[in-house]
C-alpha cells in the first residue's frame, strides 16, 4: 500500500489534514501539535521515537506510520505535524488475546489464516466454520469478539440488511469502499440537536397554564409537568442526577423560556413568595429580567384572583379551612407578655407580644377534605384585573370595646369532705416544708440554687428513694 504525506500538511500519525483552528468554531478544532527532536528526557529524536511505538506495536497502523516517516530524516525540519489525539492513541500498547489455550489455538489457525491472505474478504460465517473445523468450541458472538480484539483498528466489519456481514482488512476494503472516519464534533453537535429537538417536543406538549390550580403547586405535579429530558440533564449537571430543588428550580426557568408561557409553579411560586416576604416590586421586576420569576404584573394578578375568590366564597374557603362561618365567631386577643425571672444567680426578662385566637368549639367542622392547597383559583383577565376593587375585607372584624380588666370568673365552692381536708393539710405542710428548706440553703450554702432548680433537685432524690414493698 502506498503511503504519501505532505509532512507541511498532514498528520504523520493518521495522514488526515491537520485543519488550522477557526476562531469561529474553536471548540470543533482538532489540537495539532509540531515535531520536535530538542527538549527530550530520553535523548532520542521523535522520529526515533514513532520508530519504537511501531515495532511495539506491529499491526498495520504502525506500518502506515513506518512508511510516513521512512524517507523522512529530520521531522523538525519538514514541519511534521500531528494531532494531539491521534499520538495518544498511538502510544497505548496493542492488547492481543493469549495464545496458550487449547480453545486458543483454534483462533490462531483461523487468524494466522487471516494474516497470510489479507486481500481477502470472508463473511462471519466462513470464519467461523473455520473456527470450527479447527476444534473451536466458544459460540459464534465471542468468537467474532475475539478476533476484533486481535487485530483491533486494523479489521472492518460490514454489515448490510438482507445479506451476510463481510470482513475484512482496511487495508484491502478501502481501495474500492470510501472509508470516511466520523468527525466526533459533527456527531456530538447531531446528539445535542437531537436531545435539544426532544426537550422543545416535551414542553410544548405541556399544558399551557390556566386558573390557579392550587394542587398542581405540590412537588410531584411540577415533576410532572416539567420535560423529562429537561429536568434529567439539569438533574445531572447540578445535583448528580438526584431532583433536588436547585435542579428543578433551574428547569422550570428554562421550559419557560422555552414554551413562552410567561409562568409556571416554580417562577410564579417564587415570586409571589418573595413579594409576600418583601413587598418589593423592584426585587422581582430584577429577577424577571434575568429569567428567574414571572412578571410583577402576573403577581398582582394572581394576588386579586385570589381576593376576589375569597370574597365570592367566602363559605367555601372557610370549609378549606376546617371551619363554619354559620356556628360561632373567632375571638383573639393581644396583650404584652413580661416575665421576670429572679434568682441569686441574677435576673432576665423577657418582653413579647401575645396573641390568642379560639375558635367556637361548634365552628370548627370535621372533615378530611381539609387545605387550601386543593382549591381552583379563576385567572381573572387582565382588564378584570386591572379594574377591580376590593372594598370590604375577606374576614370581616369587629373590635372588643369593654372593659380593659376583666375579673376572672366566680367558681362555685363547696363543702369539702374529711378525706379532702387530711389531704389539703398534707399538701400545705409539704409545701412549707419544701418552702423553708430552699431557704436554708440560700442563706448556708456559697452557690444556692434557684427556686425552680432547687424543686427539681428535689423531686428526683424522692423519686430514687426505695419504695417500701406493699403486702397484699
Amino acid at each position: 500500500m502506498s503511503v504519501i504525506l505532505t509532512s507541511s500538511r498532514d498528520c504523520v500519525l493518521c495522514g488526515n489534514e491537520c485543519q488550522p483552528k477557526d476562531p469561529k468554531n474553536p471548540h470543533r478544532w482538532v489540537e495539532v501539535r509540531q515535531c520536535r527532536t530538542v527538549d527530550r528526557g530520553d535523548d532520542i529524536t521523535f522520529k526515533q521515537k514513532l520508530e519504537n511505538l511501531c515495532d511495539e506495536r506491529q499491526d498495520q497502523w504502525a506500518n502506515e506510520v513506518s512508511a510516513r516517516i521512512r524517507g523522512v530524516i529530520d521531522m523538525l525540519a519538514a514541519d511534521g505535524q500531528y494531532h494531539v489525539h491521534c499520538y495518544n492513541r498511538f502510544r497505548v500498547p496493542v492488547t492481543r488475546p493469549s495464545i496458550t489455550a487449547p480453545v486458543e489455538e483454534a483462533l490462531r489457525s483461523v487468524v494466522s489464516t487471516m494474516a497470510a491472505n489479507s486481500t481477502e474478504t470472508w463473511t462471519t460465517s466462513e470464519l467461523y466454520l473455520m473456527y470450527r473445523a479447527a476444534s473451536g468450541t466458544v459460540f459464534r458472538r465471542q468468537f467474532l469478539s475475539n478476533v476484533t480484539s486481535y487485530f483491533g483498528d486494523e479489521l472492518l466489519i460490514l454489515n448490510i440488511e438482507g445479506c451476510e456481514s463481510l470482513v475484512g482488512f482496511k487495508a484491502s476494503l478501502g481501495k474500492f469502499i470510501k472509508i470516511v472516519k466520523i468527525n466526533t464534533s459533527d456527531s456530538d453537535d447531531d446528539q445535542l440537536d437531537k436531545v435539544i429537538r426532544k426537550i422543545r417536543s416535551e414542553v410544548m406538549a405541556t399544558p399551557r397554564p390556566g386558573d390557579y390550580n392550587l394542587s398542581a403547586y405540590a412537588r410531584h405535579k411540577v415533576i410532572e409537568s416539567t420535560s423529562a429530558t429537561l429536568l434529567k440533564l439539569v438533574s445531572s449537571l447540578v445535583s448528580g442526577g438526584a431532583i433536588s430543588k436547585p435542579s428543578l428550580t433551574l428547569a422550570q426557568c428554562i421550559q419557560q423560556h422555552i414554551g413562552g408561557a410567561g409562568r409556571n409553579q416554580t417562577t410564579l411560586g417564587l415570586a409571589v413568595k418573595l413579594h409576600h416576604k418583601h413587598g418589593s416590586s423592584e426585587l422581582i421586576k430584577t429577577l424577571n429580567e434575568h429569567g428567574i420569576t414571572s412578571t410583577y404584573d402576573e403577581v398582582l394578578r394572581f394576588r386579586k384572583s385570589v381576593g376576589k375568590y375569597v370574597s365570592d366564597n367566602q363559605s367555601e374557603y372557610h370549609k378549606k379551612l376546617g371551619l363554619s362561618t354559620e356556628i360561632g365567631p373567632i375571638f383573639s386577643w393581644a396583650d404584652n407578655y413580661d416575665l421576670y425571672i429572679a434568682s441569686p444567680n441574677g435576673t432576665k426578662s423577657t418582653h413579647a407580644m401575645v396573641m390568642e385566637f379560639t375558635q367556637h368549639p361548634a365552628g370548627i367542622i370535621e372533615t378530611g377534605n381539609i387545605g387550601v392547597m386543593q382549591l381552583n383559583i379563576p385567572r381573572l383577565k387582565k382588564h378584570e384585573a386591572s379594574s377591580l376593587s376590593l372594598t370590604q375585607p375577606a374576614i370581616q372584624l369587629e373590635h372588643y370595646t369593654g372593659p380593659s380588666k376583666l375579673s376572672p370568673p366566680q367558681l362555685p365552692t363547696k363543702a369539702l369532705s374529711a378525706e379532702e381536708l387530711q389531704l389539703q393539710s398534707a399538701a400545705v405542710m409539704f409545701s412549707q416544708q419544701r418552702d423553708a428548706a430552699w431557704l436554708s440553703q440560700v442563706h448556708e450554702n456559697d452557690k444556692p440554687v434557684e427556686w425552680a432548680g432547687f424543686n427539681a433537685q428535689q423531686d428526683r432524690l424522692v423519686a430514687a428513694l426505695p419504695r417500701s414493698p406493699r403486702h397484699w
